[in-house]
This record gives C-alpha cells, sequence and structure tokens, in this order.
C-alpha cells in the first residue's frame, strides 16, 4: 500500500530488509514512475521511529530523517516499482538501528527522490568507476543504464571498512558485461586508475575516503587535465532537511565557496569540488 500525503511525503511498504556491513539495505514499493531522472546517487529522506500518521505526530525520540540512498528499481506491477533503499553505515545511530527492525508489511514515510544523481548515459560509452563494497548498490542503476546504452563498465572495488568481499562474490552480484578490479589499498588503486583513466569516456566515484584533489591529481596525472563533464563524485554530507535550509549538509567547492549537497548534489562534477585544468 502506498499513500501520498498532503505534505509531500510517501508511505512505501516494506517487500524486504536485509544488512549492508553496519548499515541497511530495505526494499520497499513506491508509486511507478519516480526512476526519472536516474536513481543512482539520489536519495529518500525517511521518518524513523514513527510509521502512523498518529505515531508522526507524537513520537519523537528519533525526531531528525534520516537519507536512505536508492539503489537498485525493478517494476512491481503496473503502479509500483520496488526500490531498494540503502541507509549508511553508521551502527551506533539510532535511526538505522530502528530501520535494521523493520519487517515485511510495515511502512516508511519517505520524503524524495531528492537532490542530483550520476547523469544517466546519453551514448555509448567506457564507463569508469571508483567504489567500495559498501556503496557499490548505488551505482546499480548507472551500470545498468551504461550497459543498456551499448556502453563498456569496468569497477574498481576499495576493499571496504566492514565488507571482506571478494572478486568472484562482487561479480555474481553484477550484470557478466561488467568488469571488477579490486584494490586493498591506494596504492592498488592508484595503480587501476593510471591504467583505465587513459582510455576512460567518463568517471563515477562513490567512495568517501578519496579526497576530491587526490582524485583530480590522478585524472591530471593520467589525462593531463581534468575536464568539466568527465568526472562526478558522491561527496559525503549530512543530508538532514532535503531543502538546503539547515545548512547541515554544506561542501566545500573549488573556488572556496559552500554549497549545500542536498539540494546541488550530493553528486558533483569534479571541476565544482576539486577545480579543473
Amino acid at each position: 500500500m502506498n499513500n501520498a500525503w498532503h505534505d509531500g511525503t510517501l508511505d512505501a511498504e516494506i517487500i524486504k530488509v536485509g544488512c549492508a556491513g553496519d548499515g541497511v539495505q530495505i526494499t520497499a514499493a513506491l508509486p511507478a514512475g519516480l526512476a526519472r531522472p536516474l536513481p543512482a546517487g539520489r536519495y529518500f529522506l525517511v521518518r524513523c521511529g514513527a510509521q502512523s500518521r498518529e505515531e508522526r505526530l507524537s513520537a519523537w525520540s528519533i525526531y531528525a530523517r534520516r537519507a536512505l540512498f536508492a539503489a537498485r528499481v525493478t517494476r512491481l506491477d503496473a503502479d509500483r516499482d520496488a526500490w531498494t533503499l540503502h541507509a549508511q553505515d553508521d551502527a551506533r545511530d539510532a535511526g538505522v538501528a530502528w530501520l535494521r527492525e523493520r519487517t515485511p508489511g510495515e511502512t516508511l514515510n519517505l520524503l524524495g527522490p531528492l537532490g542530483n544523481g550520476f547523469p544517466a548515459p546519453d551514448a555509448p560509452q567506457n564507463l569508469l568507476l571508483v567504489t567500495d563494497s559498501l556503496r557499490l548498490p548505488l551505482l546499480d542503476t548507472l551500470i545498468h543504464a551504461t550497459l543498456d546504452r551499448g556502453g563498456r563498465v569496468t569497477l574498481i572495488v576499495v576493499a571496504g571498512e566492514w565488507a571482506d568481499v571478494g572478486l568472484e562474490t562482487l561479480r555474481s552480484a553484477l550484470p557478466i558485461a561488467a568488469e571488477v578490479r579490486m584494490a586493498a589499498e591506494e596504492g592498488a588503486l592508484r595503480s587501476h586508475l593510471q591504467e583505465t583513466l587513459v582510455w576512460a569516456d567518463g568517471l563515477a566515484v562513490a567512495l568517501p575516503g578519496l579526497a576530491p584533489a587526490a582524485l583530480a591529481n590522478w585524472v591530471r596525472d593520467a589525462r593531463l587535465r581534468v575536464e568539466e563533464g568527465f568526472a562526478q563524485v558522491l561527496m559525503q554530507a549530512d543530508l538532514v532537511c532535503g531543502s538546503g535550509a539547515c545548512l547541515a549538509c554544506v561542501v566545500p567547492t573549488a573556488g572556496g565557496g559552500l554549497t549545500r549537497a542536498c539540494v546541488n548534489g550530493p553528486v558533483f562534477d569534479l571541476v565544482q569540488v576539486a577545480g579543473g585544468r
């Protein structure tokens, strides 16, 4: 059951709940048609600690909404899609703990989808992706969109802090056409990038531990310059209100200013956050 409320939120019925490291993944039914533009990198804000309208008006033990990033989207029926949503990984967070305790048939109150994600390819291209095993699901729709356009996908997966995932395990969860490379430490990551950046038509990065300035330097080493439109980066930010009003989500830009990640991101062009040329 999906209900749209006058406050712009949606109630989504939970289909499945699973763990991802210290985070949580929830598959829920949402109205068809929300997956445009491409969901990769976009997010919902979920109300934790309350499900019914009455609870949402009175239960404030977890008052701030938590971000759920869009992962896979599949069709359920003519009117509904099944969205797999990924909560940020913080085992100490009360909101994540509440989400982990949900069961199929319960509902989530969502606001979204919000933000700017990774752009969908408009032509065949060689796309290079850099992520870790925990955030790999966030790129699922981008991977499939690229392959559906006749493009090529190469992933460099950095060993995550919580997940010890082998190469064969990763490959089994990905389309057979996707090439996967593992990087256990920074030296291996840089080596893979030096080899692959020279032929890549585009770069998508979802790896919070990789500073945009360092990434930009590696791109320059391989391609001589950082050009606008080549590289997109999912920035780590506190996504709280979804409108930019609270300013909790601000991230630095290359010009020395700040920008609101919840509305202008959380995916940014590398030139905007690290500078070009």
